[in-house]
């Protein structure tokens, strides 16, 4: 499922399925998922920060290590390709209540 560029910067939900954590159970022996039904389903939540050849970048955090660095030196962040994700959601920063 392809992202739009305008999610660029924005807050967001995606549910994917991952190839890489496929589970299955061994305590029962007629449980055979077959094509999509053997992929795990992730959700990751993050700052869409790129879509670059089919793959998103989720950033999760960030952090900078002195005050006097002007660029974070470490950050989280997690790769999905669009061809997996199953859906998404955009979050609204909340609007501000008055005192």
């Amino acid at each position: 499922m392809r992202l739009s560029r305008s999610l660029l910067g924005k807050y967001i939900e995606i549910t994917w399925s991952d190839p890489g954590d496929a589970r299955n159970t061994l305590s029962d022996p007629t449980f055979k998922p077959r094509g999509r039904g053997c992929l795990a389903t992730w959700k990751e939540r993050g700052v869409l920060v790129d879509i670059t050849d089919g793959v998103v970048t989720i950033e999760h955090s960030h952090a900078t290590g002195a005050p006097l660095l002007k660029q974070p030196d470490e950050e989280c962040v997690v790769y999905v390709v669009e061809d997996l994700i199953l859906g998404w959601t955009v979050y609204e920063p909340a609007k501000e209540v008055p005192a």
